[in-house]
């Protein structure tokens, strides 16, 4: 699976035969964005993990003052880190939807859902 479909084109036949990369720039905005929605998934996914942790960490810490510390540090750390990718996103969505990039899922104009 391609994350951009540039729209390639061959030219000519036989030996003479040339493949005309069809990228443009907005293609690459559609890269980044797509890249960008992956890298959200995976963190979404990891802050997820984090919070069990950091919840497994205070749940089995008992009497131990310094797991119950730690897992709430963890749990702190795992939702800043959630939210600075999703200002991250939001950053690099406006820019590009502001230089024109067209042909990805922009959820500012068809919703997140």
């Amino acid at each position: 699976m391609a994350l951009v479909d540039c729209n390639g084109k061959v030219v000519g036949e036989g030996a003479d035969a040339k493949f005309l990369d069809g990228c443009t720039l907005q293609d690459l905005g559609v890269l980044i964005v797509k890249i960008f929605d992956y890298m959200i998934d995976i963190v979404f996914l990891l802050a997820v993990l984090g919070i069990a942790v950091g919840g497994l960490y205070i749940i089995f810490g008992g009497a131990s003052e310094g797991n119950r510390i730690q897992g709430k540090s963890i749990i702190g750390s795992s939702i800043l880190g959630l939210f600075v990718a999703a200002a991250a996103w939001v950053i690099v969505n406006t820019i590009l939807v502001g230089l024109g990039a067209e042909g990805f899922r922009n959820p500012l104009k068809v919703g997140i859902f």
